[in-house]
């Protein structure tokens, strides 16, 4: 079909997401747990709406459409709602913990000592090491089950093909390092776990994700796909998806050993006259150091020190 077509077909034929959801997940569907469990998604999807009239509308249609109780689906929406507020406000606390903030009355030592545990063994994490780190996971979303590496031979002298996921958690499981985001984490996991499986499509699979966390994840990440400037699409073909991905793999390691540096640098400065300390901590910038310049030149970056 040509584009005209195509801009036509969606024209006449686009809906809103709620009553889309409502057609997928429930059309023909008469088990019990199943159409139960397609209600909840819906309204959790309600529940993402800021606004209040908007949300009450989608309720009110919902029900109509769904034949349930309005009732019930208003007290599950708040229910989601304020879990959410709850897990934001947690989310806060812990940020506020990683970057030093005081304790507040009735906060406990600990919990800010919890947040202070970062998967990576850093303090604090920059936005731009976020970045990278949702951009691999955009890219396992988008293209997790394709081959980038053929007939790779392992520790065990077996022949093996690598997709971008079992790439991206080969070489991060090297050093144990995980992402920040839990969700990322489980992306990444379940995309090694299927990959080979006849037919896995890593895209379709979130979309439809029953972890409704998940399912909206990767619809955004899909979205922003479609959103992305020409700039960054020319550039995506020309590099080749094994180059992008071997990009952001080294990408992220250099934000994690310059964050690495930054640390040594501010405990060299607090290590007074212990020698002994200095000497080591000048031992481990080093190491960084020569890690970094190595990152640099992989990168082909004239970043070498």
């Amino acid at each position: 079909h040509s584009a005209q077509e195509l801009k036509d077909y969606i024209e006449k034929n686009q809906t809103d997401f709620i009553e889309f959801k409502a057609d997928t997940l429930l059309k023909g569907v008469d088990d019990p747990v199943k159409r139960s469990e397609g209600i909840s998604s819906i309204v959790r999807s309600i529940a993402y709406i800021p606004e209040q009239i908007t949300r009450d509308t989608f309720i009110t249609k919902s029900a109509h459409k769904l034949q349930v109780d309005e009732k019930v689906l208003i007290s599950t929406m708040n229910k989601y709602i304020d879990r959410d507020k709850e897990d934001k406000a947690k989310e806060r606390e812990r940020s506020e913990a990683r970057q030093g903030v005081p304790l507040q009355e009735g906060e406990k030592e600990e919990e800010k000592e919890q947040g202070l545990i970062m998967p990576i063994g850093l303090h604090t994490i920059d936005e731009q090491t976020l970045e990278v780190e949702r951009l691999l996971v955009q890219t396992i979303i988008r293209h997790g089950e394709k081959v980038i590496f053929e007939h790779v031979e392992t520790d065990d002298g077996s022949i093996v093909d690598l997709t971008v996921a079992q790439y991206v958690g080969l070489d991060l499981g090297q050093d144990q390092l995980r992402f920040h985001d839990e969700r990322y984490n489980q992306i990444l996991d379940e995309a090694v776990a299927h990959s080979g499986e006849p037919g896995f499509e890593a895209e379709s699979y979130f979309m439809k994700h029953p972890d409704v966390q998940i399912s909206s994840l990767a619809v955004e990440l899909a979205i922003d796909r479609h959103q992305l400037g020409r700039g960054f699409q020319l550039k995506e073909r020309e590099g080749g998806l094994r180059q992008h991905v071997l990009h952001l793999v080294l990408d992220l390691r250099m934000n994690i050993v310059d964050k690495r540096l930054k640390e040594i640098q501010l405990q060299l400065r607090q290590a007074g006259t212990d020698m002994a300390h200095v000497k080591a901590l000048m031992e481990a910038y080093k190491e960084a150091q020569e890690l970094r310049n190595a990152l640099a030149k992989q990168l082909g970056n004239d970043l070498a020190i």
